[in-house]
């Protein structure tokens, strides 16, 4: 994505002359890379973060042994089985069979079924 910024940011500097075909596709390449941009800031920014610190002599925090997030495995594994914590809670007794759906990009595939047992 860098490449793409840095190619961008030297056309910007450097404007030739173009057609209004031209300048209308470098538009929407601008505003697909900022869109881009902002997804990935936003998700950076929302990601949840854990860390142990040391309480030191003083009382402060000090000294921490690293910053912790999770994969997008583990962040997978996680919801799954909060679905399935939720239906053992509200409809493992009152309903034959559900399937548990996951969304991979666009696609919805069906992860487990859940039998009333």
């Amino acid at each position: 994505m860098r490449k793409g910024i840095n190619k961008l940011v030297k056309e910007l500097d450097s404007p030739k002359p173009e057609s209004k075909k031209k300048k209308k596709n470098r538009e929407e390449e601008i505003l697909s890379t900022v869109i881009s941009l902002r997804k990935a800031m936003l998700k950076h920014i929302n990601e949840p973060v854990a860390a142990i610190m040391v309480k030191e002599k003083d009382g402060k925090w000090g000294e921490w042994t690293g910053d912790f997030t999770l994969s997008s495995e583990e962040k997978r594994e996680l919801l799954l089985s909060k679905v399935e914590l939720f239906y053992d809670n509200n409809f493992k007794n009152g309903v034959q069979e559900l399937g548990i759906f996951q969304k991979i990009g666009d696609e919805w595939s069906l992860y487990k079924i859940m039998n009333k047992e």
